[in-house]
């Protein structure tokens, strides 16, 4: 099943079969999979702060464009942590 999820202006939800993946104006923010997020740190400016704050808004989870690039390619089973 897909849903695309306008949540607002240039914020957006796309709800796959067991992902949902967050878009804040067309760039790719945070992933859940199995009720676990991945989640970047905010690099640009109040209106993505915002829509990283409607995901979640525990900054401490929040990873750097690297170690969230490296889950996005390695993959990893976020259910366990495990990379694979």
């Amino acid at each position: 099943m897909k849903l695309l999820n306008i949540m607002s202006n240039n914020f957006s939800r796309l709800e796959l079969t067991s992902v949902t993946l967050y878009f804040s104006y067309g760039t790719l923010i945070a992933v859940t999979y199995w009720s676990k997020t991945i989640i970047i740190k905010n690099s640009w400016g109040m209106a993505t702060g915002k829509h990283l704050n409607y995901i979640d808004t525990d900054k401490s989870i929040r990873l750097e464009k690297e170690e969230f690039n490296k889950c996005r390619i390695v993959g990893i089973n976020l259910k366990t942590g495990e990379k694979y």
